[in-house]
């Protein structure tokens, strides 16, 4: 994985910097799979990257924009299910599981995955289901539905260079 990231920042910084725009929200994602796409919309004060996996299973690394981390960042998914999601900044690295029986979500620290986060810690974000219409869902998202979570402003507070996210759909036997 850190192979993955130095590679990603590299290629994000080298390659990437041709494309520059005057835009500072400008950033680039790199994924594993050629498969897999992130795209950003930005406002002011929030940026949204949307995450289409085919496969369900994947990974990014999404630098920080020309103009610094917005106040607000959201990673919209778009799968069917959460079994495991992670998000890393330069120290931390954040980790959530949604259950596909009762669409319970849990959030806790790597490592600590017995010791969840609640709604009282800085670290704590929410994970909301919607449907195609962009409506909330109760439990798993419909067909062409998505995952929406809303990264704490604490984890974003050292202003890290690059966010390294992975997820997984559904586990496989």
């Amino acid at each position: 994985m850190q192979a993955f990231l130095a590679g990603a920042v590299l290629f994000g910084v080298g390659v990437f910097g041709d494309r520059a725009t005057d835009d500072p929200m400008t950033t680039h994602s790199v994924t594993a799979s050629d498969d897999d796409r992130v795209t950003a919309q930005h406002t002011a004060n929030q940026v949204v990257f949307s995450i289409r996996s085919p496969s369900g299973i994947g990974r990014t690394a999404i630098p920080r924009p020309r103009g610094g981390w917005p106040e607000s960042v959201v990673l919209r998914l778009h799968l069917k299910g959460l079994e495991f999601f992670s998000v890393k900044n330069d120290t931390l690295t954040l980790a959530a599981a949604v259950s596909s029986q009762d669409g319970k979500a849990r959030i806790w620290q790597e490592g600590q995955e017995h010791q969840p986060l609640d709604a009282q810690s800085p670290l704590w974000f929410p994970i909301r289901g919607f449907g195609p219409d962009g409506k909330p869902v109760r439990g798993l998202p419909p067909d062409k539905g998505y995952w929406e979570l809303q990264l704490p402003r604490s984890f974003l507070k050292q202003k890290p260079d690059v966010l390294a996210v992975r997820w997984i759909d559904f586990y496989r036997n």
